[in-house]
């Protein structure tokens, strides 16, 4: 039995693949003496590394690099902050009925930051009703249902 891939590892990691820039910032913080030397702080790095290459859902890879912030630390500060920004400039959040806007990771905790988004669409409905059911979506920019709708029509056409 033979196994074929769709892609291959190069093309995977060429500035073609969607998170190249993601990817470059990873590298760049694993290749860290502090990293490379734990663990732990290779692990976190190495999940959100998987998570961009197998093009996971964009929920996953904000949950990842909060992690990720959590276990690193204060190492190699620039790297974290280039990834933070890439990220946020990536990944737009839908809460309840509201539209789409651009993420903003003021929480290193995942689950701080879902509770910040919901508490603020509870906010936005005049505290109607209970905050904690309020649904926080993330999903990559660039992808039609985050896109208004004549940009959705250019990207299927072309």
């Amino acid at each position: 039995m033979t196994l074929t891939t769709t892609q291959s590892s190069s093309s995977l990691t060429s500035t073609q693949h969607p998170h190249f820039v993601g990817l470059a910032q990873l590298r760049s913080l694993l290749a860290h003496e502090d990293v490379a030397s734990d663990s732990a702080k290779s692990d976190a790095v190495l999940d959100m590394i998987a998570i961009l290459l197998r093009q996971g859902n964009a929920r996953n890879a904000v949950e990842a690099f909060c992690d990720l912030k959590k276990v690193c630390g204060s190492v190699c500060y620039m790297a974290q902050f280039r990834l933070r920004n890439w990220l946020e400039k990536q990944v737009m959040v839908r809460t309840g009925d509201a539209g789409w806007q651009p993420l903003e990771l003021g929480f290193g905790d995942f689950r701080r930051l879902v509770q910040a988004y919901r508490h603020k669409e509870w906010e936005w409905q005049e505290a109607a009703g209970s905050w904690e059911n309020i649904e926080v979506v993330f999903a990559w920019s660039g992808v039609p249902e985050v896109m208004e709708q004549a940009e959705a029509e250019e990207a299927v056409a072309a």
